[in-house]
C-alpha cells in the first residue's frame, strides 16, 4: 500500500487558530491546542497555511520548501489539523452534468433506433429494472428467457443492483424518459461521488443501450437455449460437470466456423483482430479477480474456502500479461486505460460476477469458459503464434500466461470444485446447464461482435465514447 501524504489533497489547508505564547506557537484547532516551538520556523510561512490558494502551499507540494515546515505539515496532518477545501458541491455539479451528458447521449442513440425496438420490450425491461430495485425479481425469469439480448439485460440488472447500485437509477432515468413515464422529479438521488467514477458508469450504460438496440435483431434469438436436456436423476456435482463440458465441445463445435473463427486464419485480417483481441483479453483478465472473490466471501467449507482463495492468489496481476502483448502490437497505454471495452465483452464480466454472487452452481461450472476445457489448448495464442505477419515473440506473453495456467492446473479447477458438491437436484441441474449455456453463449457472441466492430464496420481499436459504438454502422 502506498503511503499517505499532503499530496493526497487537492487543495489542503491549515484549519486552526494561532497565538503567541513567547517562542511558541500556539495552535487551536476544534477546541484541542498545541504548542509549536517556532523559534527555528517562520511563523509568518505558518500562518500562510490558513490559505489554501497561498503560494507556500504550491511551494511545500512540490518539495521547494525546506524540509523543516514540510516536518511541521506532516505532523499537523497526523494530528487531523489539515483540511481539505470543501469543493465537494462544485464535485457533485461536475459528476452531474456528466451523467446528464451520458443520458442524453443513450436517449439520442436510442431515439435513432426508435424504429427497431418495440415499446412493449421497453416496457418489460423497465418492469424488470424495477422488480430488480425492489428485490422482488426471479433469476428464473433469466433462465428461461428465449431472447438472447433480454436475458443478458435481465443479467445485467441484477449484476449491477450489487456491483454498482447507482447504474440501475441512471438506466431507469433512461428508460423513464424513453418511455414518457410520470415520475415526477427526474433528477438523480446521489449519496456521495468516487473521483473518476463515471468511466465505469459509461461502460455499463454502453452495455445497455446496446443490448436494448439489439434486442429486436434478426440475431436476437437465443443460439445455445435447449428445452431437451435430459435429466432424469439426481446427480453429483462432478457428474453435472463432465456433461456440462461436453454440451460445451457440443455448442462450439457448431459455432467452428463462426465470422470471428474463419477471419482469425486469414492474414489480412490479423493484424488488427490481433490487437482487438489482446485488448478485450486484457478487460476479462483485469476484471477476474472480482468474479473469482464473491466465492471467498461465501460461508463454504474450509477446503472449497482455501481452494477459492488459492485461485485468486494464482490470478491476480495475470492482466500484465495481455497488457504485455498489446503493448507489443503498438496499442497505446493510455488509450488502453481510457477506452470503454466492447459492449458485449462489459457485459461479459458483469454476467459472470452475478453468477459468482447469486448463482454458484452456474458459476462453477462457468469457470471452464474462461480458463479453458480439459485438454483444449487457446486457439487464439497458436493461431497468432504461427501468424506469418507477425515477429515470433509478438504474443510471448500471452503463450506465458497460457504457460502459467497449464502449470497452475486451472482448467480443472471447475471440476475440483465440482468435486465437493455431493448432491444435485434434478431441477437444479437444468437450471445449473440452462445458466452455463448463456454464458458460453455470451463469450461466443463477443467475439463475433468483435469481428463486426473491427472487421466488417472496421470501428476504432479505442473507442471513447458509446458513440464510437453507432455512428459509423453500416
Amino acid at each position: 500500500m502506498e503511503s499517505w501524504s499532503i499530496h493526497q489533497y487537492e487543495n489542503p489547508y491549515l484549519d486552526a487558530e494561532f497565538s503567541s505564547q513567547g517562542e511558541c506557537l500556539e495552535i487551536t484547532s476544534q477546541g484541542e491546542s498545541f504548542e509549536i516551538q517556532a523559534s527555528s520556523l517562520d511563523g509568518c510561512d505558518i500562518l500562510r497555511l490558513i490559505n489554501p490558494r497561498d503560494e507556500c502551499w504550491q511551494l511545500l507540494l512540490s518539495g521547494k520548501k525546506e524540509s523543516e515546515l514540510g516536518d511541521l505539515v506532516e505532523q499537523m496532518d497526523e494530528l487531523g489539523i489539515i483540511r481539505e477545501e470543501n469543493q465537494s458541491l462544485d464535485h457533485l455539479q461536475t459528476f452531474r452534468r456528466r451523467v446528464d451528458s451520458l443520458v442524453f447521449e443513450a436517449l439520442e442513440i436510442l431515439n435513432q433506433h426508435d424504429e427497431e425496438i418495440d415499446e412493449k420490450i421497453l416496457e418489460s425491461i423497465w418492469i424488470d429494472l424495477n422488480n430488480v430495485r425492489k428485490g422482488e425479481f426471479s433469476s428464473n425469469e433469466v433462465v428461461n428467457e428465449h431472447n438472447f439480448y433480454l436475458a443478458i439485460l435481465k443479467g445485467l440488472f441484477c449484476s449491477w443492483k450489487y456491483s454498482n447500485s447507482f447504474v440501475l437509477e441512471v438506466v431507469s432515468r433512461i428508460l423513464e424518459e424513453v418511455l414518457n413515464k410520470d415520475v415526477g422529479n427526474h433528477t438523480l438521488e446521489i449519496g456521495f461521488v468516487i473521483k473518476d467514477q463515471i468511466k465505469e458508469i459509461q461502460e455499463c450504460v454502453t452495455s445497455f443501450v446496446w443490448c436494448v438496440c439489439r434486442s429486436q435483431g434478426k440475431d436476437s434469438e437465443r443460439h445455445f437455449f435447449r428445452e431437451d436436456i435430459l435429466i432424469d436423476c439426481t446427480d453429483t456435482g462432478l457428474n453435472l460437470g463432465i456433461t456440462s463440458e461436453k454440451l460445451a465441445r457440443d455448442c462450439l463445435d457448431a459455432v467452428s466456423s463462426s465470422p470471428y473463427m474463419k477471419a482469425l486464419y486469414q492474414p489480412e485480417h490479423q493484424a488488427v483482430l490481433a490487437r482487438a483481441t489482446y485488448i478485450q483479453e486484457y478487460f476479462i483478465n483485469e476484471r477476474f479477480v472480482e468474479i473469482i472473490a464473491p466465492a471467498i466471501a461465501k460461508k463454504l467449507p474450509l477446503p472449497l474456502k482455501a481452494l477459492f482463495r488459492r485461485y485468486y492468489a494464482e490470478e491476480i496481476g495475470h492482466e500484465a500479461f495481455e497488457r504485455q502483448t498489446c503493448i507489443t502490437l503498438g496499442v497505446n497505454c493510455t488509450d488502453l486505460d481510457s477506452m470503454i471495452p466492447l459492449p458485449l465483452t462489459q457485459a461479459f464480466c458483469d454476467v459472470f460476477t452475478w453468477l459468482a454472487n447469486e448463482e454458484v452452481l452456474a458459476y462453477f461450472l462457468s469457470i471452464v469458459i474462461t480458463e479453458g476445457l480439459p485438454g483444449e489448448k487457446n486457439i487464439i495464442n497458436s493461431v497468432l503464434a504461427s501468424s506469418s505477419i507477425f515477429p515470433d515473440d509478438v504474443n510471448r506473453a500471452s503463450l506465458e500466461h497460457e504457460d502459467l495456467n497449464d502449470e497452475l492446473n486451472h482448467q480443472m479447477i471447475s471440476r475440483l470444485v465440482l468435486s465437493q458438491i455431493s448432491y444435485v437436484s434434478e431441477a437444479e441441474q437444468e437450471r445449473a446447464i440452462k445458466l452455463f449455456l448463456l454464458v458460453l453463449e455470451l463469450n461466443c457472441r463477443a467475439w463475433d461482435e468483435l469481428y463486426r466492430h473491427h472487421v466488417e464496420e472496421k470501428r476504432p481499436l479505442c473507442p471513447m465514447s458509446m458513440r464510437a459504438f453507432f455512428t459509423t454502422e453500416n
